[in-house]
């Protein structure tokens, strides 16, 4: 399940988890499984997840959207999105710091548990301006990649995340650029 959130809280999810665990274990005991925690597989609700400490064949999934008054502005299924509008991410030391704490508490996380990273989803919604969008990006691939996270950019062909216009069969060059810079 991607992102559980809402009444199935972080406590129901690990539930649900263990049980499922054990039923696709019985079939498939190698089989690498991809799982992240509650609320909308953040970051913050890592503390939260439980996983079985002798099952190694796990990757945790972190989706990353912080800040959200920024990655969200604009975007018709979140409240309050209008009046987001025109939020810039200038990467100021303290933006970025917020960054970098974030991704401290995830990597600690794993450390601990002894688990890798997937950086499934991130990125930034089209209305926010093209100079902030290019900046977080190029942040968050940065920490991802620092810290040895795989990851996946949401929505690379979208209309509404993505640096790839399909109708004009093109790259949006400075959102490329900012998860793979030109060599």
């Amino acid at each position: 399940m991607n992102e559980p959130n809402g009444d199935l809280t972080p406590d129901l999810w690990n539930k649900l988890l263990a049980d499922v665990i054990q039923v696709i274990r019985k079939s498939n005991p190698n089989r690498i499984l991809v799982i992240g925690p509650g609320t909308w597989n953040n970051i913050r609700s890592l503390k939260y997840l439980k996983l079985p400490e002798d099952d190694r064949n796990i990757i945790v999934e972190i989706h990353y959207y912080n800040p959200l008054r920024f990655t969200h502005q604009g975007a018709s299924w979140v409240g309050g999105k209008n009046a987001w509008l025109g939020t810039t991410w200038r990467g100021t030391p303290e933006e970025k710091q917020a960054v970098l704490d974030d991704f401290n508490k995830a990597v600690e996380w794993a450390k601990r548990h002894h688990r890798p990273l997937y950086l499934g989803e991130f990125g930034a919604y089209k209305t926010a301006d093209m100079a902030s969008r290019a900046q977080w990006l190029r942040l968050v691939v940065q920490q991802a990649e620092k810290n040895n996270i795989s990851w996946a950019i949401w929505d690379l062909m979208g209309t509404s995340f993505g640096i790839y216009d399909e109708s004009q069969k093109s790259w949006i060059e400075p959102l490329k650029d900012a998860i793979l810079p030109p060599k």
